[in-house]
């Protein structure tokens, strides 16, 4: 399937599906799960936070950030192990915790 140009009743030209192919192609690739594993082998073998190990990921990658929070979006543990780094780092508000 590749990129198809049509043109509107005016005759200017669209090229349709050249966004939505690029997301579905990144997305049959990489599922939430297998983008947490990767994540997570990034922050345990070159010792980074969760937050620079997406960052690093999408550069080497090419992956565009906002395709990346999609990922982290539909990932329990992802957003966990995200929220607590922003927690410590006061980038947002703690949430209530019951003292243990």
């Amino acid at each position: 399937m590749g990129i198809q140009a049509c043109c509107d009743d005016r005759g200017a030209c669209i090229l349709q599906g050249l966004i939505m192919n690029k997301v579905l192609k990144l997305s049959s690739i990489v599922d939430t799960d297998l983008f947490y594993k990767e994540i997570d082998k990034l922050v345990k073998n070159h010792n980074l936070s969760y937050m620079d190990a997406v960052i690093h990921y999408c550069e080497k990658t090419g992956m565009e950030i906002e395709t990346a929070a999609q990922l982290v979006k539909g990932n329990f543990r992802m957003k966990s192990h995200l929220r607590e780094e922003g927690e410590t780092l006061n980038m947002i508000e703690r949430a209530g915790r019951l003292p243990l």
